[in-house]
């Protein structure tokens, strides 16, 4: 089986399949948005680590989607799927790929999967 790009399979459980929307709750308390869904907290902390303006662009939603990706990929590379993933929440989405399509390898990850049911991912 080949490999999945970690930022298409993201966005395909995140924003609808890559749309710049926010989060379906989008309030003060939850404000993830853009086509990674990284929150504001997030994207306050991450931006300025990869080069990004928040002058500029103060939150993901106001950004393109290639200065997205660039503060998408800084979360990744640090923390994983750390977030976009958590308890009571969402299940690990490559647990859906896999559960989907047999054992799945995720570029730069391995096989580092875990056991999950995928409720919210089914098509």
């Amino acid at each position: 089986m080949g490999s999945i790009n970690p930022f298409n399979l993201i966005m395909r459980y995140e924003s609808r399949g890559g749309q710049n929307i926010p989060n379906f709750r989008f309030d003060s308390g939850h404000t993830a948005q853009g086509y990674f869904q990284i929150t504001n907290s997030t994207w306050r902390s991450v931006a300025p680590q990869v080069g990004i303006d928040l002058n500029q662009y103060p939150s993901a939603m106001k950004a393109p989607f290639g200065v997205q990706q660039l503060a998408a990929a800084g979360l990744y590379q640090n923390r994983g799927l750390q977030d976009w993933t958590c308890d009571g929440c969402n299940k690990n989405p490559w647990d859906c790929e896999r559960a989907r399509n047999g054992r799945v390898h995720v570029q730069g990850r391995g096989y580092g999967l875990r056991a999950g049911a995928c409720e919210r991912y089914r098509a």
